[in-house]
């Protein structure tokens, strides 16, 4: 990526994390617990020390709901390449997502369909 480094996306995420703890009125302390976080985790990620693990930031998503790709829609200097890139990852993450939340049965069903597409579309 162009310009963009752990640094910059560090404070990128901090800023519109600390936008969405103002918008929902929760102190630090409130919004650590209301989003199941450690406090330390939760104050160091806002505060722009430590950048967030895809998972946890997927996890934020799903708290304030806001898609993946609302973290991201600001970077500067991305080529039109490295955007779609972006995107067609956050799909993939948002579908994995999904699918670990179905039970047992609908898993096996879902992997049974994808199974029968690729079949078809090799043939």
């Amino acid at each position: 990526m162009h310009n963009v480094t752990d640094d910059y996306l560090k404070q990128a995420i901090s800023r519109k994390l600390e936008q969405l703890r103002h918008k929902s009125q929760k102190t630090l302390e409130a919004a650590a617990s209301y989003l199941d976080m450690d406090y330390a985790q939760y104050y160091r990620m806002i505060k722009g020390r430590n950048l967030p693990h895809l998972t946890t930031l997927l996890k934020l998503s799903n708290a304030y709901g806001v898609g993946l790709a609302w973290w991201f829609n600001d970077l500067p200097s991305l080529s039109v390449k490295e955007k779609k890139d972006i995107h067609k990852n956050i799909q993939e993450m948002e579908l994995l997502e999904r699918f670990r939340k179905l039970k047992t049965r609908a898993k096996g069903l879902v992997l049974k369909i994808m199974e029968d597409i690729e079949a078809v579309s090799l043939a």
